[in-house]
């Protein structure tokens, strides 16, 4: 599995360099929830970190999925062999878009390496260690958010550095935050439910998710809709979806999750009637048959969260 990752690692970080030539978002593309920035500007929450992001590239994509990538620097005396950081990605106004954890380890470690939060995958550092004053290429994914506002800076609220002789340096933020992730994408019932919609259909909510990871409720924002639809997603979400909790300084909370849950005809047609600028998790279910039209699929259905599919898992 990390292989894996670190492959699919290394091909972002190859095309990233290229897709854009200054830190604006590119109002006149098309597509107005493709955010491509290089050399964002990225500072620390904390005065004297061992170690410094530079040269900071990221893409915020349609279908919630991010891909952060930068050079990490020691600025500390010892070699380092592993990291994990969370980056809150920021707007002009100062207002958090998303907090993205990255966790990276030199290859000998990466097995026994165990990140302070849940990380799509471990990246593999590209050494055994990163050297004093040295910089080493780290990068990331992290899925769900989907956002129509791109940021203009990047805060480090914690870093967490393990040196080669097995020390480790943690600094942090006073109330550093990450947000629920999912720590499975559950498959969709082989049957077909009955609430499922036949035709396209967006729906916004909050899912509320308790200091466990349990889902308690589905509160959606037109609660006079399709009753049958909403009671199904409702149970459906409660019934099926855990996730790895919300956050604060380190400790689980409870949380709410803004979510816009889609039932697109087909994996292109991923366009809103109403445009939502704000930052959102985004949970779509397609039919396989509009996925797959060659294949015999029937009305069955698939579950992705930004760009994870059905039966990924986060650690």
């Amino acid at each position: 599995m990390l292989r894996a990752y670190a492959a699919t690692l290394a091909l972002c970080l190859v095309v990233l360099p290229g897709l854009a030539q200054d830190s604006k978002f590119e109002t006149q593309s098309p597509n107005p929830y493709l955010c491509r920035l290089e050399e964002l500007p990225t500072s620390s929450a904390f005065a004297n970190p061992p170690g410094r992001i530079e040269k900071h590239s990221i893409v915020f994509t349609e279908t919630g999925r991010a891909w952060p990538a930068f050079h990490f620097r020691n600025l500390a005396s010892s070699p380092i062999q592993a990291l994990a950081l969370v980056i809150e990605y920021k707007d002009k106004a100062g207002r958090t878009i998303e907090s993205v954890p990255i966790a990276a380890a030199s290859e000998a470690i990466a097995q026994q390496f165990k990140s302070p939060f849940a990380v799509e995958g471990v990246q593999h550092l590209d050494r055994a260690a990163i050297q004093p004053g040295s910089d080493a290429v780290v990068g990331g994914i992290r899925d769900g958010i989907r956002t129509g506002s791109c940021p203009t800076h990047a805060v480090v609220t914690y870093m967490m550095i393990q040196f080669q002789d097995d020390t480790v340096r943690i600094l942090s933020e006073p109330g550093w935050q990450l947000t629920a992730v999912p720590r499975y994408i559950p498959r969709a019932p082989e049957i077909v439910p009955n609430w499922l919609p036949t035709v396209p259909v967006s729906l916004t909510g909050k899912i509320k998710i308790n200091s466990s990871g349990r889902v308690d409720d589905v509160v959606f924002q037109s609660p006079n809709g399709d009753a049958n639809l909403l009671d199904g997603l409702r149970d459906f979400m409660k019934q099926n979806w855990s996730f790895h909790p919300a956050l604060v300084d380190g400790k689980p909370t409870a949380s709410e999750l803004e979510t816009l849950f889609r039932f697109p005809t087909h994996a292109s047609a991923l366009s809103d009637n109403e445009a939502r600028w704000s930052p959102v998790t985004l949970i779509q279910m397609f039919r396989r048959r509009d996925l797959y039209p060659d294949q015999e699929n029937g009305d069955n259905f698939t579950v992705t969260y930004g760009g994870l599919s059905e039966g990924s898992t986060i650690r």
